[in-house]
């Protein structure tokens, strides 16, 4: 389909991912709408919300979709609850399924021509030291309320795309970074911590990275790829064990920010002490069960030919990925 003019909206715009989908959608000619949760427009940066039609809505609210997706041509869906551990008030379910499975109906019935899902590798089943690729098992029986919901909204969207009731793509993220992570989330309060040598220690283990402009840049192709519809890309970046990104940040730096490495089996055995001095910090959460078995179970590749070949994907290198975030946080007076 054309690009020029044609109206593009993004499910959570304000968010770090979906606010560099909004910058490489509009680099590509669209107009974008930008989809949002009620109050928080004012999430979104000020150059972006001068270039973009402001849109409330709740994905959980399927009237307010239909209002949302009037007359777009394409929506991209990006809003995800990330809930690692667990999730008494079920928003995962409800954000992460539910709402999928609400966008999918109100593309439907706008007569939206193509639908982009964002899902995630954490969708799938683990992999420890194997291959990732479409074949891969999704993780639908997961105990990790973020992996089933992911996964069952995966499933979604690929059962509407293979039934022909909608022409949709799924792009598979890994770990972001980058510059405009204002909450943060969760990677960027991973480099803040590592950058202020806040982390009691380091998990002997590592996880794929990618830059958020090279998959948001992903992802805006990924609206006029030349496919039937159904089609999983996935946009990991680059592997790096924790001690390594460590290292990188110390080369930015230019100071050394290392932290002991504490092998995993051990981890697991003085969790609860490694969370005790983690907390002390506010970063307990990264310390969980579940975040180590995410690491413990991370694969060893992961399958981007079809990324790279399609959407036209390419991942710069990690330190240059760092700099510019560890840049951006000193901008907006983040001290480390």
């Amino acid at each position: 389909m054309g690009n020029t003019g044609d109206t593009v909206a993004v499910t959570g715009a304000a968010d770090f991912l979906g606010s560099h989908i909004c910058r490489a959608l509009l680099h590509c000619g669209y107009a974008v709408r930008a989809v949002t949760h009620e109050g928080s427009n004012g999430k979104l940066p000020a150059d972006l919300s001068e270039q973009v039609e402001l849109q409330p809505a709740d994905v959980r609210n399927p009237e307010s979709l239909n209002q949302a997706f009037q007359h777009a041509h394409a929506v991209v869906h990006s809003t995800d609850i990330m809930t690692v551990d667990a999730d008494p008030k079920g928003l995962a379910d409800e954000v992460n399924l539910t709402g999928t499975r609400n966008v999918i109906q109100a593309c439907i019935c706008n007569g939206v021509r193509r639908l982009v899902h964002i899902s995630s590798i954490h969708a799938f089943s683990p992999l420890r030291g194997t291959t990732l690729s479409v074949s891969s098992k999704l993780g639908q029986n997961s105990k990790i309320p973020y992996v089933a919901t992911k996964a069952e909204a995966h499933m979604s969207v690929l059962d509407a795309a293979r039934g022909g009731l909608l022409n949709a793509s799924i792009v598979c993220p890994s770990g972001l970074i980058g510059p405009g992570d204002s909450e943060p989330t969760r990677v960027g309060s991973v480099l803040l911590a590592m950058a202020r040598k806040q982390l009691p220690c380091l998990i002997d283990g590592g996880f794929w990275w990618g830059d958020v402009r090279d998959v948001a840049n992903a992802i805006a192709n990924a609206v006029e790829a030349n496919g039937y519809g159904g089609e999983v890309y996935f946009t990991a970046g680059q592997y790096t064990k924790a001690s390594q990104l460590v290292s990188l940040c110390s080369q930015v730096l230019g100071r050394n920010v290392k932290r002991p490495v504490v092998p995993y089996s051990l981890a697991q055995t003085v969790l609860p002490l490694i969370k005790s001095r983690a907390a002390k910090r506010n970063l307990s959460s990264l310390y969980s069960r579940n975040s180590l078995k995410l690491l413990r179970d991370c694969p060893a590749s992961i399958d981007e030919s079809l990324a790279i070949s399609q959407l036209g994907y390419k991942s710069r290198p990690l330190k240059e990925s760092i700099r510019d975030a560890l840049n951006w946080f000193t901008e907006q007076r983040i001290r480390f």
